[in-house]
């Protein structure tokens, strides 16, 4: 993993998140992938062998300072505000991580926001430390999400803290089409609105999903249909021909 992170083998995509009631592009997630070939290892395989041997901090700022120096560019391109979101694990949410002072330090664009997206995955070891960190981040201007939201036993509480940006439903509920599960959503999503939280909608895949997802009221949206992961190089090059437009009104 270290030899992968020193001779660049871990390379960095990008996936658009969408406003659906504009249909414009409003950001991305930074996405690490191993770069020689993205099918040999998972981005799961990444960050467990990252995990295993204590290089997460590392992963993630080789996405961060990636994922800074593209936002830098995109917005010699385009002025208006902007998110990008990075993973990170439960685990690294601590307020004495050096990563995260190196992150703040970071002079990003005017207009763009950065998010650190964290999984549902460990919510019942949440508690009033992660909660200081996360009260942290949030004094230098850093957001958080709660990835993958109904991947597993949700729990409210979880949502009890106030450092809560953004809300991703899990794909899973997306390509769901059963009654209970749309009810949920719809009741969920009205929460989360309620509570000032933004929602966004992962594995948009159809023309079927995206109107349901938007008849839901959930306000952002991922997926292959808005756009596939793509390389910083890609992504600029599309944003200067095409701009921030990807749905017709």
């Amino acid at each position: 993993m270290q030899h992968m992170l020193m001779s660049g083998g871990i390379g960095v995509v990008y996936q658009p998140i969408v406003d659906l009631a504009s249909g414009r592009i409003c950001g991305w997630e930074a996405l690490a992938r191993y770069a020689p070939d993205p099918t040999t290892y998972s981005p799961l395989d990444l960050v467990e062998a990252a995990r295993d041997h204590e290089l997460l901090n590392e992963l993630t700022w080789r996405v961060v300072s990636h994922a800074h120096a593209t936002l830098c560019a995109v917005s010699r391109i385009v002025d208006v505000p902007l998110i990008v979101s990075v993973n990170v694990e439960l685990e690294q949410l601590r307020r004495d991580n050096p990563l995260f002072d190196k992150i703040a330090e970071l002079p990003w664009p005017e207009n763009t926001r950065l998010i650190l997206e964290i999984t549902e995955r460990g919510q019942d070891l949440w508690h009033d430390d992660y909660a200081e960190a996360a009260r942290s981040l949030n004094d230098h201007d850093i957001m958080l999400a709660l990835d993958d939201f109904g991947a597993g036993a949700a729990r409210l509480t979880f949502l009890h803290h106030p450092q809560w940006a953004l809300v991703k439903f899990d794909r899973q509920l997306i390509a769901s089409d059963g009654r209970t599960e749309q009810i949920v959503m719809t009741h969920t999503a009205r929460m989360f609105a309620d509570l000032g939280v933004l929602s966004l909608a992962e594995g948009i895949e159809t023309h079927e999903q995206l109107a349901s997802v938007k008849a839901l009221g959930i306000e952002l949206g991922q997926g292959y249909l808005l756009g596939r992961p793509a390389s910083a190089e890609l992504l600029l090059a599309d944003l200067a021909s095409r701009g921030l437009d990807v749905l017709s009104a």
